[in-house]
């Protein structure tokens, strides 16, 4: 038997994977247990059949064995230099929506596998413009990028990413019924900034510097449209302290494929070197934080300790994904209300968003707990809705455009 690296590679991933399993049963047995006693109680009704009591008790021991798992995190990585050692630049996942590409610059990423329709999403967006109509409120949508650039895409050979095509149809779409739009896309490729460098190599989502980028661009778009006046000084990089922690971040892509695939991310922390002051709330959560923009909009609690597999760094930027968050500037004077539907590309535009109105309204409809929006609107009157999404969250199932 001729031995090579992709053998001697495979066997030792083996063995790993037989050692850690059998550690897992051994070590975990009472957790696993435990869990196959729930899954087995939870179908003890008049219904259950005796195949239904088998499927229970082996789901419940999937669950343990899931999360008692020895060294998991080592398995991910391991599997995942197995992975790149064989070349590989698709990792799959069950879900396939999940499916990790390696691009031709080394960056990972998630792929769109198929067309949508956006009649449903168009239809939905309209008729959310025309309750904001009668309430005399303008409607902005704003398009967050996809990784995967639209005029540079790096895509392996065989891959094709249908994420930029719906975004192209949805605003061409807005844009015959007359909804104002900023595609970031197209502002991005005309002040000349490298695509992929918007973005972690190990995410799918942009970084802090992209979100105060974006800040800036819909800043002007707010001041030359909607009667702001938003000082450029607030979207000047120079006015900010920028702190990067070296090797922090494991991003969602990176998670599923391990360390040694294609790497870990640094993470800037970007704080203002001006004064601020804000009030931020989040009702549901019963979180209140106050002061200097540093303690109220960063949520510290979520930046962690470089435990790649167990922490996101990136909700340090407002907290991650909650129903409602509001935000009130203390420095600001004019007055102005923006309310924003987000997605979590919104995390790291959110703290600098904050910047330029009195009142931020930020809200996220896909939340089980989701607000009454239209309700909330009417209560509260801002002077401008924005929404912004990224292109990935165009799907037949999603609930993201669901303005109720």
């Amino acid at each position: 038997m001729r031995w090579n690296k992709y053998k001697i590679v495979c066997i030792v991933f083996i063995v790993f994977i037989m050692l850690t399993g059998l550690s897992t049963a051994v070590f975990g047995a009472k957790q696993i247990g435990y869990n196959m006693l729930v899954g087995y109680k939870k179908n003890l009704n008049e219904n259950a059949t005796g195949l239904d009591k088998v499927r229970a008790i082996i789901a419940g021991c999937e669950d343990g064995m899931n999360t008692e798992y020895v060294l998991e995190d080592q398995c991910i990585n391991l599997y995942g230099g197995f992975q790149k050692l064989l070349g590989k630049r698709v990792v799959n996942d069950v879900d396939v929506s999940k499916d990790v590409i390696k691009l031709n610059n080394g960056y990972l990423s998630f792929y769109g596998h198929q067309k949508l329709d956006v009649s449903e999403i168009v239809k939905n967006t309209v008729e959310f413009d025309e309750f904001l109509k009668e309430k005399d409120i303008p409607l902005l949508y704003v398009q967050a990028p996809f990784k995967i650039s639209k005029y540079d895409n790096k895509l392996p050979e065989g891959i094709k990413d249908y994420n930029n095509e719906k975004a192209d149809d949805y605003l061409k779409e807005l844009s015959k019924v007359g909804i104002d739009t900023l595609d970031l896309r197209e502002a991005i490729k005309q002040d000349g900034i490298g695509h992929y460098s918007m973005f972690f190599k190990t995410d799918h989502h942009w970084t802090p510097k992209a979100g105060l980028w974006a800040f800036g661009k819909i800043s002007e778009k707010l001041n030359a449209n909607y009667g702001f006046n938003i000082d450029k000084k607030l979207w000047n990089q120079k006015n900010y302290n920028i702190k990067t922690y070296k090797d922090w971040y494991l991003g969602s892509e990176g998670k599923r494929t391990g360390i040694y695939y294609t790497g870990i991310d640094d993470f800037d922390i970007i704080t203002p070197k001006f004064e601020t002051n804000f009030d931020f709330k989040v009702e549901s959560q019963n979180i209140h934080r106050k002061g200097a923009f540093k303690d109220a909009v960063l949520d510290w609690t979520r930046f962690g300790t470089q435990d790649y597999f167990n922490e996101l760094p990136y909700s340090t930027y407002s907290g991650g994904d909650v129903n409602l968050a509001n935000i009130k500037n203390k420095k600001e004077t004019s007055g102005k209300k923006i309310l924003l539907i987000k997605d979590s590309f919104s995390s790291v535009l959110i703290p600098f968003l904050a910047l330029g109105s009195s009142n931020l309204d930020v809200v996220d409809v896909r939340q089980p707990d989701k607000i009454n929006l239209r309700e909330y609107i009417e209560n509260t009157n801002p002077d401008i809705v924005i929404i912004m999404y990224n292109p990935s969250i165009m799907f037949k199932e999603s609930n993201a455009f669901e303005f109720k």
